[in-house]
């Protein structure tokens, strides 16, 4: 194994407890907002089709950037787009530092999504991570995705991706009011379709409302419903060794606060250590928070002066103090977690008192 981005990204992590990084080591990247499915609990699918950066740009932005430890790519459902295996090359081949490449999918294209994966580079230290969403069991999960037959094309590329070699993949739920209590179910449904299959690789977050979900006039979350199902769950994790439990544990506890009083339970790492760039290279805080500081476009595709901006700054500031639309989602709490390793005594801003804004 390659130490080298290995001490790279965990120096990042430790600094990012204490100050504001120079460069984020976590990027979230959405390569479309166009979906296939009509999920009830997420609005991408309503949105106009827009000018989404070329396979040229995007080269061009990660040679540019080639310093992220981390890396989300999302959508909508990015299997839809035709250049993702050279996306995903390019984003390998040029990140040198990178420890962790993940992407959600909702696994209706399996060929493509397959063909996508083997593209990418491989090495060793370099962790490939692909989530594919599953809703439920079968009746359940085709209502709530607006497809009909879209369980069993999940399940399809879950079996698909087990087989390819240096590839993570998991089973993603979102709880929702309608598949709140389906946990047992969904899993005995997966057994009779995937021999074999582990409880521990179906992960849960909670469906909630986002600009980036263009879902702001919806209530997708479970509610306190919630609470005695995360409290079943959570323990789960103790048993699985590794910072993947250490997040998913931490991420579930701090869920209940979040549902309890609607705020972030941490002080945020957006604009921090992390940022949001949507398909046309717009960058923004994070998923949440519907505040454009700029385009990659106007900048030559160099993230750095928007990183180092004023108002980039101010921003950050703002949000570490609460004042923010909150959320808790795990594209955003993962690196807030890891930013708040060491508690009060490592919080680089002000006490944190968080207060919600009018952006809801």
């Amino acid at each position: 194994m390659m130490l080298a981005p290995y001490l790279t990204a965990g120096a990042a992590v430790i600094r990012s407890n204490f100050h504001r990084l120079p460069r984020p080591y976590k990027l979230t990247l959405a390569l479309t907002y166009r979906c296939n499915f009509h999920c009830r609990a997420c609005r991408t699918w309503c949105r106009p089709p827009g000018d989404e950066m070329s396979l040229e740009e995007l080269e061009k932005f990660f040679r540019r950037q080639n310093y992220f430890s981390w890396i989300d790519l999302t959508g909508g459902e990015i299997s839809i787009r035709e250049d993702l295996p050279e996306v995903l090359r390019a984003a390998t081949a040029n990140s040198r530092r990178l420890v962790l490449l993940h992407f959600p999918t909702n696994g209706y294209l399996t060929e493509e999504i397959v063909k996508a994966v083997r593209a990418a580079q491989r090495r060793p230290g370099l962790k490939f991570v692909v989530t594919i969403s599953l809703d439920g069991p079968p009746e359940i999960h085709d209502r709530l995705k607006g497809m009909a037959g879209s369980w069993e094309r999940a399940l399809e590329t879950f079996a698909a991706l087990r087989r390819e070699r240096g590839v993570e993949v998991f089973l993603g739920m979102t709880l929702q009011k309608e598949n709140l209590h389906l946990r047992r179910e969904t899993i005995a449904a997966v057994r009779e379709r995937i021999r074999g299959f582990d409880p521990a690789d179906l992960h849960y977050n909670i469906a909630q409302r986002a600009f980036f979900y263009d879902n702001l006039d919806l209530d997708p979350s479970p509610g306190q419903a919630a609470l005695a199902v995360l409290e079943e769950i959570t323990p789960r994790f103790r048993f699985i060794s590794g910072p993947r439990s250490f997040l998913e544990r931490t991420y579930l506890r701090k869920a209940r606060k979040f549902i309890l009083d609607g705020f972030c339970p941490l002080p945020c790492q957006a604009l921090s250590a992390s940022c949001f760039i949507e398909p046309n290279g717009g960058v923004y805080p994070c998923t949440g928070y519907d505040r454009p500081l700029g385009n990659l476009r106007d900048m030559d595709y160099d993230l750095t002066p928007i990183w180092k901006g004023r108002e980039a700054v101010k921003l950050q500031e703002e949000i570490v103090g609460g004042l923010c639309p909150h959320c808790w989602t795990p594209c955003e709490a993962y690196q807030t977690i890891l930013g708040n390793l060491f508690g009060k005594a490592g919080r680089h801003a002000h006490s944190y008192s968080p207060r919600k804004t009018t952006a809801e």
